[in-house]
């Protein structure tokens, strides 16, 4: 199952054990749901998309081996 992290900041913390990113928009909202792939799970992390960039930007700071995927 996957888990739903609610803060950017304890998101953040998980981006240098990731090997893979994925990006997809949620219908009939003006959000974007952000998936983590870890070793051992799946975490994902909602965001307005305005702030979408700014948080992809971080995440290829944190890890510059990552995949990211948009879906």
């Amino acid at each position: 199952m996957p888990e739903e992290i609610y803060e950017l900041e304890d998101f953040l913390q998980l981006v240098p054990l990731a090997t893979e990113c994925r990006v997809k928009p949620v219908r009939k909202e003006n959000i974007t749901k952000v998936k983590l792939r870890t070793r051992q799970r799946l975490y994902t992390f909602k965001v307005e998309n305005k702030g979408l960039n700014a948080l992809l930007d971080q995440i290829k700071k944190l890890n510059k081996n990552i995949t990211i995927e948009n879906l």
